[in-house]
């Protein structure tokens, strides 16, 4: 069992409820638990500080993970969460381009970063590439005009939908699988 000690910034404090629903993602789903810090000096600390984002995995101490205004929907949340337990963006695994194709003059400059494929030594494919997985962003991620394609199904995939993570609810049902691989659970 994966136990994850966590606090809320008191300026989240109007965001608790959601925060919660989307850490019951996992409770209801696999063997993370996530529970109230007492004492440990291993733990994330959910807090409005510039953006959506967090580190993927552990990194000991207080571990940060940004909700700003813009990034309390649950799928967002259980998003963050995703990377705090291990995951990197479904759309930079090393074997994306079979499935996806990137439309990189539509991505905002700074964003880039973003959407850097993996070296295939450095990620674990645990489970096939899922469109429905909360950790692939949608097609108008950090879209230079909020308009244009930053990235879309490849064409024998193009019946595949890809949503915004602000728009899913949560875990996929391979997010769940690959959660249960890595935690052997």
């Amino acid at each position: 069992m994966g136990i994850i000690p966590y606090a809320i910034d008191p300026e989240l404090a109007s965001k608790r409820s959601v925060i919660i629903e989307a850490m019951n993602q996992y409770h209801q789903n696999t063997c993370i638990r996530f529970v109230e810090r007492t004492t440990e000096y291993d733990y994330i600390y959910l807090s409005k500080v510039s953006g959506c984002y967090s580190y993927v995995g552990r990194f000991g101490g207080k571990q940060l993970i940004s909700l700003s205004d813009g990034c309390h929907s649950v799928g967002t949340i259980v998003h963050e969460l995703g990377h705090t337990v291990g995951f990197y963006h479904e759309h930079q695994r090393s074997d994306r381009d079979d499935y996806i194709q990137l439309f990189s003059d539509n991505i905002k400059d700074i964003y880039k970063d973003q959407f850097n494929k993996m070296d295939p030594k450095d990620n674990r494919l645990l489970m096939p590439f899922d469109f429905n997985s909360v950790m692939l962003y949608g097609p108008l991620a950090f879209s230079k005009d909020g308009r244009s394609h930053t990235m879309g199904p490849k064409d024998k995939y193009k019946s595949e939908s890809m949503l915004e993570v602000n728009h899913k609810y949560g875990l996929s049902e391979s997010d769940i699988n690959a959660i249960q691989k890595l935690y052997q659970c």
